[in-house]
């Protein structure tokens, strides 16, 4: 729980400068052939979403430990700053940050709203540019 904690922390304290935000959805199915989506977002877009990202996410709740013995499979933003690479994966009903195993985080009712909406503009933002 300690370690889901501090690498959900650093994702959200990291990424208030992003360069770029990779958004893939590895099991995307709404494009002409079937396969991934993914986005490629830079400029001010990425500044938006690593805001909203961290808006969205201030009030989370520890869940579980996820096994990363298959992989991981929801849709990832991966945001680079200064070279480096941050990942969280996203769920319709919350977030996990992975490398073996991923620390899955609940959104508190005062932001699921909030957070609706932000994981509805992401496959918005997949589909717009995968179709």
């Amino acid at each position: 729980m300690i370690t889901g904690y501090r690498k959900i922390s650093e994702v959200r304290e990291k990424i208030t400068v992003c360069d770029e935000i990779l958004i893939s959805d590895p099991l995307y199915d709404g494009g002409v052939l079937p396969g991934a989506g993914e986005v490629l977002v830079s400029d001010d877009e990425t500044v938006a979403i690593a805001e909203e990202f961290i808006k969205v996410t201030d009030k989370l709740s520890y869940e579980k430990v996820l096994s990363g013995s298959t992989g991981f499979w929801d849709i990832s933003l991966d945001f680079t700053v200064d070279g480096e690479r941050y990942v969280v994966y996203l769920r319709n009903d919350g977030v996990y940050v992975a490398k073996t195993n991923g620390y899955l985080f609940s959104i508190k009712s005062q932001n699921k709203d909030a957070y609706a909406d932000f994981y509805e503009k992401v496959n918005e933002l997949i589909k717009e540019n995968t179709n």
